[in-house]
């Protein structure tokens, strides 16, 4: 397995699946790890490993910056971001009404620009 010791990452959708999954496994590889949900059950997930919890909706993409800077005043630096959180809609296309849509797509789409872009630019500023 990857040793990640000192190395810093964040992971959103951390409340359940795929996302709690991730947040065990990088900090069983040695990793600082925040977490961040909009449920805050992700908080329980991240205390098991002794990560960080932050509840954030990852569609408010000017909150973005905040979540960066916690985990860069917290561990000095960023690595590592999983884009994680993703949402579904059960409805049919026909169905579909246009405020699920639209938060459908900015928070599997636009959330996931805004993390890469605060990320990235903490990332390019890592020792």
């Amino acid at each position: 397995m990857p040793d990640l010791s000192d190395k810093v990452a964040i992971v959103t959708g951390c409340a359940s699946g795929i996302g709690a999954a991730t947040v065990k496994r990088l900090a069983a590889d040695g990793a600082h790890v925040l977490g961040t949900d909009v449920n805050s059950d992700g908080a329980s997930v991240c205390e098991q490993t002794d990560a960080r919890f932050v509840v954030q909706d990852v569609a408010d993409t000017g909150a973005w910056a905040d979540v960066v800077a916690a985990a860069s005043r917290e561990w000095g630096r960023l690595d590592i971001l999983v884009n994680n959180a993703g949402i579904v809609s059960q409805a049919s296309i026909e169905d579909v009404s246009d405020a699920i849509w639209d938060r459908t797509y900015n928070v599997n789409i636009n959330g996931t620009l805004a993390g890469c872009r605060a990320a990235i630019a903490a990332m390019k500023h890592t020792p």
